[in-house]
């Protein structure tokens, strides 16, 4: 198996029984096992970043960052947010 993407370790981190030849290879490649490594450590890092901030955010956009995570999880692009007012004609 070639050395997997970012996005394919990330989705092994978060579900790390589900592919047999992943497991493999992050047995017998110790650069894959590090970019892996990298990869949860920077997820847990921005978590605890925007942890420290949710108490002092509005429900709309604790509702926005809690979107913008989730679709990042799942490999997704940002979805543009709404303007906060209308613009002016």
């Amino acid at each position: 198996m070639p050395c997997p993407t970012d996005a394919e370790l990330q989705a092994y981190a978060r579900s790390p029984g589900a592919g047999d030849a992943l497991n493999d290879h992050l047995r017998t490649c110790a650069a894959c096992r590090q970019r892996m490594e990298s990869l949860v450590e920077d997820a847990d890092t921005l978590e605890e970043l925007l942890a420290a901030w949710v108490d002092k955010l509005d429900d709309g956009t604790e509702q926005r960052i809690a979107e913008i995570c989730r679709g990042a999880s799942e490999g997704l692009p940002p979805s543009p947010s709404p303007p906060a007012t209308p613009p002016k004609p």
